[in-house]
């Protein structure tokens, strides 16, 4: 068997070479060319069919978390942006009363003033990052 590393870095190598084919193609479709979708195809292939089973094993546990954090940051963004701006718009005194006593009440576990013990270390985590 070869030198792990030496292998790690010379797939690097191939793989930079199709992400650098694969930009060009994309900027040929940009600038209104007409790129090979079948060249960019096999190589989106490759890189999910091989990169992302042999070379990256965890390219699973990376992609539950790229998308949740994609959907849940889209998630927030939206309600702050969209909902709550047109919710403070429109919605009355006693509509915010309404909506205070239809939602459980429930002390945050994390940035609470009394964390879970099993919160403690993200929070004390937390704090060391601000």
């Amino acid at each position: 068997m070869t030198d792990p590393a030496a292998a790690w870095h010379e797939e690097h190598r191939y793989f930079q070479k199709l992400l650098t084919l694969l930009l060009q193609r994309v900027r040929l479709l940009a600038d209104g060319g007409e790129p090979d979708c079948e060249l960019m195809l096999d190589i989106a292939s490759y890189l999910h069919d091989y990169a992302d089973e042999m070379h990256h094993p965890r390219a699973d546990i990376e992609m539950a978390a790229a998308t949740y954090l994609i959907y849940y940051g889209n998630h927030v963004a939206r309600e702050e942006q969209e909902v709550l701006a047109k919710a403070a718009a429109v919605l009355t005194k006693e509509d915010w009363a309404s909506v205070r006593h239809g939602v459980p009440s429930r002390p945050d576990p994390v940035f609470g003033a009394t964390p879970e013990q099993r919160y403690r270390e993200l929070r004390r985590r937390i704090a060391l990052e601000a």
